[in-house]
């Protein structure tokens, strides 16, 4: 009975080892996950924030949501963070050194809005344009290829149907 015990005790730690090993590489996946999450979520901030942040609240949306029509157009890449850093599309990201939010409390309050946008809380208000420009500034010539969509606050937004003349 005294090996019957043993082996039975080994088992059972066997048992708990294996269970504590896959709670921890589950909480280890899930925060490896909330992280790669939190990441897209700040470059979708990032871009409201510098694109947008002197913006009425639509226009803002608006802006966000360009970013996410584009993650979810086949012409653009597939993540948040590659659509805003890919080469030349957001002036900002070639243009300022340091990236870090001045204003703390509105960049605060625009990755609020931010993860209400990337978790689908938000409609959109483009009707799924993936371009936009500021009033303030001679339109752009791909403008001429393509629908506008509708003006918000500055911002002129646009629909692209994948072609250019």
């Amino acid at each position: 009975m005294s090996v019957l015990n043993t082996l039975s005790a080994v088992f059972n730690i066997a048992i708990a080892a294996l269970i504590a090993t896959a709670v921890f590489n589950l909480s280890e996946a899930r925060a490896q996950a909330e992280q790669r999450v939190a990441t897209q979520i700040e470059c979708l901030a990032k871009n409201i924030y510098y694109e947008s942040r002197s913006e009425n609240i639509e226009g803002q949306i608006g802006v966000g949501h360009v970013t996410m029509n584009r993650v979810n157009n086949s012409y653009w890449p597939d993540t948040i963070c590659e659509v805003v850093y890919q080469k030349f599309q957001f002036s900002w990201t070639h243009l300022v050194k340091n990236q870090t939010p001045g204003n703390k409390k509105l960049y605060a309050a625009i990755y609020k809005l931010s993860e209400k946008l990337y978790n689908g809380e938000i409609g959109d208000n483009t009707d799924g344009s993936t371009f936009y420009y500021a009033d303030y500034i001679a339109k752009p010539n791909w403008a001429k290829q393509m629908e506008k969509s509708v003006q918000l606050g500055v911002h002129i937004f646009y629909k692209w149907d994948g072609t250019w003349d």
